[in-house]
């Protein structure tokens, strides 16, 4: 009643697995969402050869497997949603700040330094520890979204461990871009990984372009859910008392790092000498660019400095405050430091306020280090 019949390519009046091969391999359409391993024998021989009495001697064995299942990709939204929803009951779920940070508040989410210049740069756990924490309804679900439609198809193509590692890789190369473009707001979110599967899809885009049906189709939907990603943060940005928010310098990194694992990911393995010195130039890229964020990191002792502010010659900081003594006029002013010397010695004003970056950025710095 279902139309089987149709599926009975031996017309013997029986839906069997031989009837299933000749259905998969007259349709490429469908044959192209199964992996077709073949071991070869003694020859090639013909298929209907199979489908008619087994496979004849000499001829290769086929074997057909669905895609592998995205149990990462449903398990790893599962962890997401659930820190969010438990930690976000009764708070406002437009602006809730929940996730594995709500365990031990500050321990998790990804910064360099703290409010009073406290050193967190030695502690590595937090390069990985930031995905499972985010701000708000918008921006949990847009980026479950990302890593839905993005992460299945990939994982359905790589399997579990690959994906496993590449997306982990993106969030560590997220942090690395945080470092060197961004290290002083506290971080959350899983945009380091859900960019770089981006950076993947990039990748095996340019690498089989003339191959690729809907090209320009897969260009619209990629920029689509990436401006979904960035689009999910403008919800909680104009509340004044988050003090974490996402990191464009995360998006950065992990899709840099996604579009490293994309070469290695997409490469042809039967490119000969040529493919494998490009891989190894890839891989080596990869590492460099990793390491150069990590000495970047380690020479921050006066403070955080991300790579602009070192162009345009300022001092790192860590500390913001406002100060009011007549000394310095009759208004408050601000001030911000990037070493214990410096927070001791305006520490000693009587009237000193916080304040944050923002409206000091506005109104200008009577101190900034220099």
């Amino acid at each position: 009643w279902f139309g089987a019949r149709r599926f009975d390519a031996d017309r013997d009046g029986r839906f069997d697995p031989g009837d299933m091969q000749a259905y998969v391999r007259d349709r490429p359409t469908v044959l192209r969402n199964f992996q077709r391993a073949a071991r070869h024998k003694a020859g090639r021989a013909s298929l209907k050869a199979q489908d008619a009495g087994g496979a004849a001697d000499g001829a290769p064995e086929v074997r057909y497997s669905m895609q592998e299942a995205p149990w990462f990709v449903v398990l790893h939204i599962a962890a997401i949603l659930a820190f969010w929803a438990i930690f976000a009951v009764g708070s406002d779920p437009l602006y809730a700040r929940a996730g594995l940070d709500s365990l031990a508040d500050g321990m998790t989410d990804l910064r360099v330094a703290g409010d009073e210049c406290q050193d967190y740069r030695g502690q590595a756990w937090r390069w990985l520890t930031y995905q499972y924490t985010h701000v708000g309804l918008t921006h949990v679900l847009a980026e479950v979204l990302l890593l839905l439609w993005l992460g299945v198809p990939l994982e359905g193509y790589m399997g579990f461990a690959r994906m496993l590692l590449a997306y982990q890789v993106g969030v560590v190369g997220g942090a690395a871009g945080y470092f060197v473009l961004d290290a002083h707001k506290a971080t959350i979110g899983c945009a380091g990984g859900t960019f770089a599967l981006l950076g993947i899809h990039i990748v095996n885009l340019w690498m089989k372009w003339k191959d690729m049906r809907f090209r320009f189709s897969t260009i619209v939907i990629l920029a689509i859910l990436a401006g979904v990603s960035v689009l999910g943060e403008f919800a909680i940005l104009p509340r004044q008392e988050v003090a974490e928010v996402p990191s464009y310098a995360i998006r950065a990194g992990g899709l840099l790092a996604g579009l490293v694992v994309g070469v290695v990911v997409c490469a042809n393995r039967r490119a000969g000498a040529c493919g494998r010195i490009v891989l190894g130039v890839d891989v080596a890229a990869g590492v460099l660019l990793l390491a150069a964020s990590v000495v970047w990191l380690s020479m921050q002792a006066h403070g955080p400095l991300s790579m602009q502010e070192a162009l345009d010659r300022q001092s790192g900081w860590c500390w913001v405050r406002q100060v009011y003594t007549p000394v310095i006029g009759t208004a408050w002013e601000c001030v911000r430091c990037g070493t214990q010397a410096c927070i001791d010695t305006w520490s000693e004003q009587p009237d000193l306020a916080r304040v944050s970056y923002a409206a000091c950025e506005a109104r200008g710095w009577y101190y900034d280090g220099r």
